[in-house]
């Protein structure tokens, strides 16, 4: 669903593109095809591994008749699989750019060697999981589509036309913390805070809880990989074609990605 959304923000403003499927990230050779890859909001098991032919698509999940079960069409069956993500890790060291939106954010946080931890705990996420279990700590962050106040870098190029203080869109969400001491955030390791949660009064409307998690962190960063970057988007700047206010994020990343 996020992918369609996504489609209708590039489509709305005349950004021409393809759309990749599993197989097209499992043949090597991307950064001779494309200067950018984005992905929409889908954990990185999901996009790894997708839903295998004879599984359910969602754990524990039934079907609406007994004994049936709903086929996921060929072209959708599976995940990149690991040929797919070396090819990425290949493309972005190349000099490629990969965008990720909210729970995306995994693959690369997960198997790129990023100076970046993610703070949210995964299967947290307000928007997907649900609210958090009664044996669960009462500090648990809990965000199920709320608007949430940002501070933007507005030197930063990714930036471009922003103002300082900003709203996000977060169903769920992610916040990052760099983990290079300051003297070794260079280079092409180097990684750049865009945009932060507030540190205070970081709800704007909406619901959520365990702000303390999220408040003050990067919201959305720039990590050199090798000679390309990654984007990491902590929300969702394209929620459902609604979110114009973030819109300039994504444009501009999209845009500076195949910049020279």
């Amino acid at each position: 669903m996020d992918t369609g959304w996504t489609q209708w923000v590039l489509d709305t403003f005349q950004v021409p593109y393809t759309l990749l499927h599993n197989g097209d990230l499992q043949n090597p050779g991307l950064r001779a095809r494309f200067d950018t890859i984005l992905f929409a909001s889908q954990s990185a098991s999901s996009i790894l591994n997708g839903v295998r032919q004879g599984e359910r698509s969602r754990p524990g999940g039934r079907s609406q008749t007994p004994g049936a079960m709903a086929l996921q069409r060929p072209e959708y069956t599976g995940g990149i699989g690991l040929s797919g993500l070396v090819n990425l890790d290949a493309f972005v060291r190349d000099g490629g750019v990969m965008i990720a939106l909210d729970s995306a954010t995994e693959l690369p946080v997960q198997h790129f060697p990023l100076p970046l931890r993610a703070l949210v705990r995964g299967g947290a996420e307000g928007g997907e999981g649900g609210p958090p279990s009664e044996a669960s700590s009462a500090s648990a962050y809990y965000c199920p589509g709320s608007i949430l106040r940002a501070t933007v870098d507005a030197s930063h190029p990714l930036a471009f036309g922003m103002p300082i203080d900003a709203h996000v869109f977060s169903t769920g969400g992610q916040a990052f913390e760099v983990t290079l001491l300051d003297e070794f955030n260079k280079g092409d390791r180097e990684v750049k805070t865009v945009a932060r949660y507030a540190s205070k009064d970081l709800l704007a409307s909406g619901w959520l809880s365990g702000e303390r998690t999220i408040a003050g962190r990067a919201a959305m960063v720039e990590a050199r990989h090798g000679k390309g970057r990654v984007v990491l988007f902590g929300f969702r700047p394209q929620f459902r074609g609604q979110t114009f206010g973030t819109f300039k994020l994504l444009l501009n990343a999209i845009y500076l990605g195949s910049a020279r």
